[in-house]
């Protein structure tokens, strides 16, 4: 979802929130190479919005959200709030410390788990501080409605929701979903109403029927493993570098790269048009 809204006078940590560096609502994290920065935003901008904790392109202007914590759980006045590791799990505390949204692991004693934000758009929880450390939790197995390269979204539940509106991050109308018989891309209205299907997938192709050929987009459906992922044409990465899909509040399903030379977003669209 693309917004303006913003913190203002924010400062920028590195990657990673630890027991020992919390981030508050003047601070945000940035990826090691610069792409990503997470941080707290609120929906308009007066100062008594409700408030998230969220994630976007550093560089691209609009903001450009792409990953929200808790759509479902808006803070009312994020000043006294504080995103923090506890007992292993990263959590939104208030002042009376009480949790507004936590990862939600089984609770542990170690001290060394921490919150790193990736390059490729992924917030990680690792067991310490090493890169090769195990990762207990990720924001790719919980996206909203935005799904980065790479990252597996898991078969059986919404691999997207629509934002409510172009400002209230809250789950919208619709959804994107793979259906179990025929295993096709299918977006559906209000949770059960189907409004647009790919059809079928094709494991010669190695892809859905009906998506238009030539798609910059090569699915992989594992149904062994349960998971659908994504990757992109080299060609179209070293044009665009920037490149998301997007379930957007209108109900398109679509894929949108970043063109720096005219500062917006444009691509392909795979659901109906606005008209239908």
């Amino acid at each position: 979802m693309f917004l303006s809204f913003q913190v203002s006078d924010v400062s920028s940590a590195d990657d990673t929130i630890s027991t020992n560096q919390p981030l508050s609502l003047s601070q945000t994290i940035v990826s090691s190479g610069g792409i990503f920065e997470l941080g707290f935003f609120h929906e308009n901008s007066a100062i008594y919005g409700s408030f998230y904790i969220g994630m976007w392109y550093r560089k691209v202007s609009p903001r450009t959200i792409v990953w929200v914590a808790n759509p479902e759980s808006p803070i009312k006045s994020a000043f006294d709030c504080l995103l923090k590791m506890s007992n292993g799990n990263l959590i939104l505390q208030n002042e009376r410390n009480k949790a507004l949204w936590s990862t939600g692991l089984n609770s542990s004693s170690s001290k060394d788990v921490q919150a790193v934000l990736l390059d490729n758009g992924n917030l990680v929880l690792r067991d310490g501080p090493n890169s090769s450390a195990a990762v207990l939790w990720q924001s790719f197995d919980h996206p909203s409605d935005t799904w980065l390269p790479g990252a597996k979204l898991k078969l059986g539940s919404p691999l997207l929701t629509s934002w409510k509106s172009s400002t209230d991050p809250s789950p919208g109308r619709f959804s994107l979903e793979v259906d179990s018989k025929t295993h096709s891309l299918i977006t559906l209205w209000n949770g059960s109403n189907s409004y647009w299907s790919s059809g079928p997938w094709d494991d010669r192709l190695k892809n859905f029927k009906g998506l238009a050929e030539g798609t910059y987009l090569n699915f992989i459906l594992n149904l062994d493993d349960s998971y659908i992922t994504y990757s992109v044409d080299p060609d179209l990465i070293r044009a665009y570098p920037l490149v998301m899909v997007l379930m957007d509040v209108s109900g398109q399903f679509k894929l949108q790269v970043w063109r720096e030379d005219f500062q917006v977003w444009g691509g392909d669209l795979f659901s109906p048009s606005e008209n239908m």
